[in-house]
């Protein structure tokens, strides 16, 4: 997070719009295998995305479909050098460790190309999932402003589990401005107490939700916390 966000002040101090960066097929399938550790679901599994929006920024990724070998025999016929950085190397890193077993995942048969494949499902779950996210959000607001908004709190009881949380996820982090959605506990509390309608004096992300006597959700903004949305739309900007 730290590094990135030096390539994003970069970026901003001197107007790049796009950020290209090198990750690889190899890496790919390590996040696959590192996010299968900590029990992620569909989004999770979905590796690194070739295109991304954070922090104002647009991060490339056309490297995802070449392996670390084939990237360094290309440059070995060029008669490049290149930088190794030794953190790649230390074990109290997880994905360094999942790295060092790449022989033993080879034995299993679980290929770059077969991790690749999984992703693409994983991919086509989650373009579903968003569609489903997208229009429960539109269609469950009465009003948007920058710092508040409300919802109809009936559409957030009647769809599905998933729907619900990746909603509340996507709107949280929206509206307050974070690179990153709540913790999936946090949403998962956040959505029972929808379902008990017993949000009254909830907190995250330094937003305040509660429920309304007409059967809506008020989340809004604590005074003078977190950054400032714009755009009533707000809700379509995040892939």
């Amino acid at each position: 997070q730290y590094r990135y966000q030096m390539l994003f002040d970069y970026c901003k101090k001197n107007k790049i719009k796009y950020l290209f960066v090198a990750h690889n097929a190899d890496e790919q399938r390590e996040t696959f295998f590192l996010n299968l550790s900590r029990g992620s679901g569909v989004y999770g599994l979905c590796g690194m995305q070739k295109i991304q929006q954070r922090n104002e920024i647009t991060i490339v990724r056309p490297m995802l479909c070449f392996t670390k070998d084939e990237i360094k025999a290309y440059l070995k016929s060029l008669k490049q050098k290149w930088v190794e950085d030794p953190s790649n190397k230390d074990n109290k890193y997880k994905r360094v460790r999942i790295r060092k077993l790449k022989k033993l995942i080879d034995t299993l048969e679980l290929s770059n190309e077969r991790i690749s494949n999984t992703l693409e499902n994983m991919k086509r779950a989650r373009d579903a999932i968003d569609f489903f996210v997208n229009d429960l959000i539109e269609k469950s607001i009465i009003e948007s402003k920058n710092e508040s908004l409300l919802l109809k709190a009936e559409l957030f009881q009647t769809y599905p589990e998933e729907i619900v949380i990746r909603a509340i996820a996507k709107i949280f982090q929206n509206l307050s401005g974070k690179d990153y959605p709540p913790r999936f506990e946090n949403l998962e509390n956040i959505y029972t107490k929808i379902k008990d309608k017993s949000l009254t004096g909830s907190t995250l992300y330094n937003l305040k939700i509660s429920t309304k006597k007409n059967d809506t959700i008020l989340i809004e903004k604590e005074k003078g916390k977190g950054k400032k949305t714009t755009g009533k739309k707000w809700f379509y900007n995040i892939n």
